[in-house]
């Protein structure tokens, strides 16, 4: 992570670095809340680094002979001035996917809920009930600053998935 601090060079003196943006109040992704600042949220600046958001140990119960027929990763989020998707991929076994779910355009300043992926989409996988009902199962989500120079901030208030399956009748 040092290699993602944004470093300032005054004319007149030593470089400082300030520490890369990192995401806090992560304790309240768990729960819906209704005031902006006290949801989960990062202060981005221009650049390449994008920390990542982890949504996981989501605590699902598929029924263990279902046929997974896909996700859909729910967002509820806001952003101050031009912030954007940078990255949403679904995690399974711990392990990133390669599946990118970003969408494009800025997002709202009201808080709003975003969908990615869909009942028929398997994010370039395939999947068992084991698999999302597993704790290393989730989402990735990164945002970006679209703006050149300053910074603003990202609040994310929620992730959930809903899994689509279907159970073979008897």
């Amino acid at each position: 992570m040092c290699d993602a601090s944004t470093c300032l060079a005054p004319a007149d003196g030593p470089q400082n670095c300030l520490p890369a943006p990192i995401w806090s109040n992560l304790d309240n992704l768990q729960f819906e809340g209704e005031a902006v600042e006290n949801m989960t949220q990062i202060i981005l600046v221009p650049g390449d680094y994008h920390d990542y958001l982890f949504a996981d140990e989501l605590a699902l119960e598929v029924p263990p002979d279902a046929k997974i027929l896909g996700l859909t990763v729910q967002v509820r989020r806001a952003g101050d001035d031009g912030v954007a998707d940078d990255s949403v991929r679904i995690i399974k076994n711990g392990q990133i996917g390669d599946a990118e779910r970003a969408q494009a355009g800025v997002w709202n300043e009201d808080l709003v809920s975003v969908s990615y992926g869909g009942p028929g989409d398997l994010w370039g996988e395939e999947w068992t009930p084991q698999d999302v009902n597993a704790p290393d199962f989730g989402v990735a989500f990164a945002a970006a600053y679209t703006r050149p120079a300053g910074n603003t901030r990202a609040y994310v208030d929620s992730v959930s998935v809903t899994v689509r399956y279907e159970v073979a009748c008897e």
